[in-house]
């Protein structure tokens, strides 16, 4: 999985540098909050206002994601995230 993860990981950053992939690994749906685990292991919190091109109630723990992210004060915090291989991402 991880060498798979890798592979597709290297694909969307040649494609779109800005952006970084990931797996969802939580997902709070009655405070609409998730987090995305990072290539690198690296925790990113995303909240249901950033999803894009989905709802976020249809997002399941182990979904792969793009996202872009900032650094916040605390924590790393995805700003756009979008399913992979979704239609909203390709066509953006």
């Amino acid at each position: 999985m991880k060498s798979e993860m890798n592979q597709t990981y290297r694909e969307v950053r040649s494609e779109f540098p800005a952006f970084d992939q990931g797996e969802i690994k939580y997902i709070e749906r009655d405070a609409d909050y998730g987090v995305i685990e990072n290539i690198d292991g690296k925790h990113v919190y995303f909240d249901c206002a950033c999803v894009i091109g989905v709802d976020f109630y249809r997002l399941q723990v182990g979904d792969r994601v793009v996202y872009s992210a900032r650094n916040d004060s605390r924590l790393r915090q995805a700003t756009s995230v979008y399913l992979a291989g979704s239609h909203a991402f390709q066509e953006w």
